[in-house]
């Protein structure tokens, strides 16, 4: 076959048109604009990590060139900043983003080197070693106007392992225990700065069993058994609303997390070979109503209204670092620093975010670590901002909303903790976002 000078122009010249043609159908531009002039920094996110860490001078929008895909932004100066999440349109057409910006939460020094498991009552915070101790409970006072801030231990006459907590119906913070005896009861106290005060034996626990207690964000508590799989759905005034038996195989698993939402009790389980796996897949399953807890790959779901659906949600490689319902029909789950979204009527995922350490959910709004920054975003106003930076000589050891505000635990340089509270439930603004 002859193949003549003008053929190769034609095949030279399709080709180019392909290969432009697939640039710029999986091309876009992220076009941030400014209220005013801004000088200051500007973070954009993708599924792989920061792509766009800049700082800029008196400008009016920022424009930057992205391959198809669920972006984060951060934009932030000294006193206010911005945080969005876009999908890009694609044909090098622009996503804009309209900037608002927020200013920071006040925050109050609250104590050094918390244990590791913490609990808040009224106004004051106490934490303990998780499973450890009742006598490992030492209350932590804020600092005021008048008074510095101080630790204390708490005087415990009382021999018992802690196994979780939660807030009654009259907004009181109890500790639930396992007194120390191979036949002791589980007795819920109540924690105040005077110590643990009004024991009530909870009866309908075995006392040859250990339990694990999960607050389900004011509403309620999960109270589930390492040894059986018992699993009991509390609402806040002690009434036992759900009662189920999970399979027998969940005692050769490890648990990583157990959450709640107004529809579902949700226990995921993984075996402790697999999660060391590079890819390790976790497969979200939204079960048929009226079935006890079952096990679709490694998540346990029931259902505790009547709605018949029976969906199998998207798949994500990598190791689940904690799981939670963001809204009725959405979980929010973490996986090797990534926050998906999941919407578990129909399988759809969307990524929030990369580069979190972790998170915390109040009603639609979450509250996560992003380079040592804690972000809130409102799911259904699809903004956020930066209420609080810890600077680079420090790192975010944990974050837990409360009734009262929110609790940051942050490690120094040094490898000493300490532990601050920001007023996020109030108007009360911080001179700066920047810790100094």
């Amino acid at each position: 076959m002859f193949i003549t000078k003008r053929k190769i122009i034609i095949a030279i010249l399709v080709l180019v048109f392909v290969v432009a043609f697939s640039y710029v159908s999986t091309h876009s531009f992220i076009k941030i604009s400014f209220p005013s002039e801004f000088t200051g920094s500007i973070q954009i996110f993708s599924e792989d990590g920061i792509i766009e860490d800049v700082n800029v001078e008196s400008k009016k929008s920022y424009k930057k060139l992205v391959k198809n895909g669920s972006y984060s932004s951060l934009v932030f100066d000294e006193k206010g900043s911005y945080f969005g999440i876009l999908e890009t349109p694609g044909f090098l057409r622009s996503k804009n983003i309209n900037v608002i910006f927020e200013e920071g939460k006040k925050e109050t020094f609250v104590g050094s080197n918390p244990n590791n498991c913490s609990y808040s009552s009224g106004d004051d915070y106490f934490s303990s070693v998780c499973g450890g101790k009742l006598s490992s409970l030492v209350l932590h006072k804020k600092a005021t106007a008048s008074t510095p801030a101080f630790s204390q231990q708490i005087q415990v006459d009382i021999d018992g392992f802690i196994e979780g907590s939660y807030v009654d119906n009259k907004g009181v913070r109890k500790i639930v225990a396992k007194i120390y005896d191979s036949d002791g009861p589980h007795t819920a106290f109540t924690l105040n700065d005077n110590g643990l005060t009004d024991p009530q034996v909870l009866t309908f626990l075995k006392n040859n069993e250990y339990y694990e207690v999960v607050d389900h964000n004011a509403r309620g508590y999960l109270i589930y058994s390492l040894d059986s799989g018992e699993v009991f759905l509390l609402s806040q005034d002690g009434k036992i609303l759900t009662q189920e038996i999970v399979p027998s195989k969940i005692k050769d698993e490890n648990l990583t997390a157990v959450t709640v939402s107004d529809q579902s009790v949700v226990a995921y389980y993984s075996n402790q070979q697999d999660i060391k796996k590079k890819n390790f897949e976790i497969s979200l399953e939204y079960l048929e109503t009226g079935k006890p807890l079952e096990l679709k790959g490694n998540l346990y779901v029931n259902p505790l209204v009547n709605e018949s659906k029976y969906d199998s949600l998207s798949k994500i490689n990598g190791e689940l670092n904690n799981i939670a319902f963001c809204k009725s029909d959405h979980v929010c789950a973490l996986v090797d620093g990534k926050l998906y979204l999941i919407n578990v009527t129909n399988g759809s995922k969307k990524l929030l975010s990369s580069g979190v350490d972790n998170f915390d959910m109040f009603k639609d709004v979450i509250y996560m670590s992003i380079n040592n920054k804690v972000v809130v975003y409102d799911i259904t106003k699809n903004a956020g901002s930066i209420i609080y930076d810890f600077g680079s000589f420090y790192r975010v050891c944990g974050i837990k909303i409360e009734l009262t505000g929110l609790y940051a635990c942050v490690t120094n340089d040094d490898g000493t903790s300490d532990v601050l509270f920001l007023d996020i439930f109030n108007n009360t603004k911080s001179d700066g976002i920047f810790k100094d």
